[in-house]
């Protein structure tokens, strides 16, 4: 992508400060929840041009980034209550309202669950969507994402196959940028299964800053360094090819979404 292509309009006279949201489960979702609240009642959530989060956190931020336009942000966060003002009736969260995010934490109590039995490749992050994705509409393994039209326009010239059906972007042009982070565990690339090493997942990239030196069977193994457009991360194993001066990555194969085949030439 070129930087026009990056650029994000409403983004670009905010000043340079972000909002970090931590990890721990349920209980991180509930008080970024609150956290979220504030800010976007004190307005200050739609001032600060980065948004970042961890486990937890990010089952928050992950759908109020990508709310559609039909769900309303004041219903999806709940009423803002000052301080001086909480009492025992309104600390009770209301638990009936599909569109609203307190009711997803509230029947999040299958993913205690599934914990105690362990997580089982996919099977975990398709518990946690369901629970905080799905009832947003966001919830489609079939899809990928980017952030703005602009990047999707992109996307779309340089993958004729796909269109943008196939995409899930912000549609509200009032959100700060998103940053995931999380680790990738060392168990099936080096020696050492207590190795973690950091990944950012964001709307338009994904990958390991740093570069790390492994040991596997004998052999070193390089890991990070770089970072790969988010709609073709976990791909097929790609190629390199020079296009127009500039390094690209080509997939080769049948790129699919759940069963859905999505086309056999691939590039980011």
């Amino acid at each position: 992508m070129s930087d026009a292509d990056l650029a994000v309009p409403w983004l670009k006279d905010r000043a340079s400060f972000g909002i970090a949201f931590s990890g721990g489960g349920t209980r991180s979702a509930s008080a970024s929840l609150g956290q979220l609240r504030a800010l976007h009642g004190l307005g200050w959530l739609h001032r600060a041009r980065y948004i970042s989060s961890n486990s937890g956190g990010s089952w928050a931020t992950v759908p109020f980034t990508y709310l559609p336009l039909a769900i309303d942000d004041d219903r999806f966060l709940g009423e803002y209550i000052s301080p001086e003002e909480l009492d025992d009736h309104n600390l009770r969260p209301s638990t009936t309202d599909p569109l609203a995010f307190g009711t997803a934490i509230h029947n999040a109590s299958t993913i205690g669950e599934i914990l105690e039995i362990g997580r089982g490749d996919e099977a975990y992050s398709d518990i946690v969507a369901s629970v905080f994705l799905e009832p947003f509409g966001l919830h489609d393994n079939e899809k990928f994402f980017t952030f703005h039209k602009g990047a999707l326009k992109s996307v779309l010239a340089g993958n004729p196959s796909l269109s943008i059906d196939n995409f899930q972007y912000v549609e509200k042009h009032d959100r700060p940028y998103l940053i995931v982070t999380g680790v990738m565990i060392g168990q099936q690339m080096s020696d050492d299964p207590e190795e973690y090493y950091p990944i950012e997942m964001t709307p338009l990239y994904t990958g390991v800053r740093g570069q790390f030196e492994l040991e596997k069977d004998g052999q070193t193994v390089m890991v990070g360094g770089g970072y790969v457009e988010s709609f073709g991360y976990d791909s097929y194993e790609p190629r390199t090819d020079a296009v127009d001066g500039r390094w690209r990555v080509r997939l080769t194969g049948l790129l699919s979404r759940g069963d859905k085949p999505i086309g056999d030439r691939y590039r980011f």
